[in-house]
């Protein structure tokens, strides 16, 4: 069914389900996915995951947006609203859920062709909370490609290249426990500790075997430092991680590097289309995006990509959780407004006073 739908991607598979509904250490989470079908013919997929996030039911995956459900493509515009209705009515009549979010995967045929043009979740009473996302369109030469880049990115990757780093790409044919074995080590370094199940990382392994995925090495002086995991699918790729050692964060270049070579291998392999990564802005959405965060959007930024639509959505359960959860994002709106008015007046205040 998913390989069938042009509105299907890696996340709507049963893969991706089960590695999701077994991402989270602390707290068990309940898969809720279910098919539409009439007769022996299938119409649409729902991947849904329910989560419990600090006591609340959230209808999320892993923390984030929930896949919009992938209908069959021969449907007619009739049917396919009667069925979006009937899949939205059903999750809504869920018991027991504070919270809900939806997103529209950029990787879709109607978001990668413009055809989609109005978030479809606000219809379903869902309120609209679209950001954007970075596709790199892989029909130009990679000489092309580059020329596209930032300047500060092209120049991060020449250093990282003049300083040593060398990129090896990890796929289905060249593929040995050793390397998946390297990225999850990087993982545990970096975050200081073991963040999310064992089941979960052997499906990132099987994707690599099965071809679903590819990994990214970046090696100095022989030492594996750094790795980023790529989800391939339908000749579309998407990256979903990175992780680097902790004495080799400030190293320049790594990450620019990385997704060159990533670029590079995507382009000879034939794929159309690679999601570098979602833009958050500095402002009060599903999220309020912190300096890191809104610097990690530069950085994906930095690759010449086409800029889309993500189309995102949520939905409260009751108006007593909804008024918290925007308090604590006012909250956290105020407190980096603050320290952002504070950095600047430091940085006045270090200006020369001319005579």
């Amino acid at each position: 069914m998913c390989e069938q739908s042009p509105g299907a991607w890696f996340t709507h598979t049963s893969g991706w389900i089960d590695y999701t509904a077994n991402m989270r250490l602390q707290d068990q989470s309940e898969n809720l996915s279910f098919a539409v079908a009439h007769g022996r013919r299938l119409l649409a997929v729902v991947p849904l995951i329910k989560e419990n996030h600090q006591g609340h039911s959230h209808i999320s995956y892993a923390g984030f947006n929930t896949p919009y459900p992938a209908l069959l493509g021969s449907l007619v515009d009739a049917e396919r609203k009667t069925i979006e209705k009937f899949i939205f009515e059903k999750i809504s009549a869920l018991p027991g859920v504070d919270y809900w979010c939806f997103y529209v995967s950029s990787l879709m045929d109607e978001v990668l062709n413009r055809s989609l043009n109005v978030n479809p979740l606000p219809r379903h009473g869902y309120q609209d909370t679209t950001i954007s996302s970075n596709v790199l369109l892989l029909n130009t030469a990679a000489e092309e490609l580059y020329k596209n880049f930032r300047k500060g990115c092209k120049s991060d990757i020449k250093t990282a290249q003049k300083r040593g780093c060398k990129v090896f790409i990890v796929d289905q044919i060249n593929y040995e426990p050793k390397y998946f074995d390297a990225y999850r080590a990087i993982h545990f370094a970096a975050a200081g500790r073991q963040t999310r199940t064992d089941e979960s990382w052997e499906k990132q392994r099987s994707w690599l075997q099965a071809g679903a995925s590819l990994l990214a090495l970046a090696e100095k002086e022989g030492q594996v430092i750094s790795a980023a995991f790529v989800n391939t699918y339908k000749n579309r790729a998407y990256y979903q991680s990175c992780a680097t050692l902790p004495a080799f964060e400030r190293e320049v270049g790594i990450g620019h590097v990385m997704q060159w070579e990533i670029i590079q291998h995507l382009k000879k392999n034939s794929f159309t289309h690679y999601e570098i990564g979602w833009n958050y802005y500095p402002n009060i959405s599903q999220e309020v995006a912190d300096p890191k965060l809104q610097g990690i959007s530069r950085f994906k930024g930095g690759f010449g990509a086409d800029v889309f639509p993500l189309f995102r959505g949520e939905r409260f359960g009751g108006v007593d959780y909804m008024k918290d959860v925007y308090a604590q994002r006012l909250a956290a709106y105020e407190k980096q407004t603050e320290q952002a008015r504070q950095s600047s007046l430091g940085e006045k205040s270090e200006e020369p006073v001319g005579q």
